[in-house]
């Protein structure tokens, strides 16, 4: 059983694994032209998460997350993405159980196309792409009384690239998410929808 003191070690765990695969990339692709040009891009980004269906039985209240993901433009408007992160929502009832809080982890990739918008410095961006992402239930106490194990989601995502000087951008985005998983309804498994939409800021390093 896990308590909200090892929380903590699990995001830490999936910051270790973000940095790893970023640096593992990096070495994959890198070359002079590409840090010429600025092709490779570091965002951190939170949000709010706003749920449009139920999950299972439960109306989840408003949540929270952050995440990290590396970028390389392999074209002059094409990039394509990785990443993990991290979500929370809280919710009086699920199911049998009542004030608990659903825990959504996991990691992300796809494709962003990026392109000016008129003559000035602002960038428009969509991106979409798959996630591979599970589901944790934890009771009032902090412990997890259920994980859904991993499985496949998708998300799309829109918004402005706002340059920040030669190396720095901030991109407000909206972002659609969607994830069917299996939890225990009693000792039944039971498919659930975590389907939100995700409005956050991020900013960019650009090497």
């Amino acid at each position: 059983m896990k308590t909200k003191h090892t929380e903590i070690l699990f995001v830490r765990q999936g910051y270790r694994f973000f940095v790893t695969l970023s640096v593992s990339v990096m070495l994959l692709f890198f070359s002079n032209q590409a840090m010429a040009q600025k092709n490779w891009s570091l965002s951190l980004r939170s949000g709010a998460n706003f749920t449009t269906t139920k999950l299972g039985d439960s109306d989840l209240k408003t949540g929270y997350g952050f995440e990290g993901t590396i970028a390389y433009k392999f074209l002059p408007n094409l990039a394509i993405y990785t990443g993990w992160g991290w979500n929370k929502f809280n919710t009086n009832r699920l199911f049998t159980l009542s004030n608990i809080n659903i825990v959504e982890t996991g990691y992300r990739a796809g494709l962003q196309f990026t392109a000016p918008i008129g003559t000035s410095n602002l960038k428009y961006l969509i991106a979409g792409g798959g996630v591979y992402n599970h589901l944790e239930v934890e009771n009032a106490e902090g412990k997890m009384t259920d994980d859904s194990g991993y499985g496949y989601g998708w998300e799309a995502e829109g918004g402005i690239v706002i340059p920040l000087g030669s190396s720095f951008s901030l991109t407000p985005t909206v972002r659609y998410h969607a994830l069917i998983r299996n939890l225990k309804n009693g000792n039944l498994p039971t498919e659930v929808n975590l389907n939100y939409v995700s409005t956050g800021l991020g900013l960019s390093y650009l090497f």
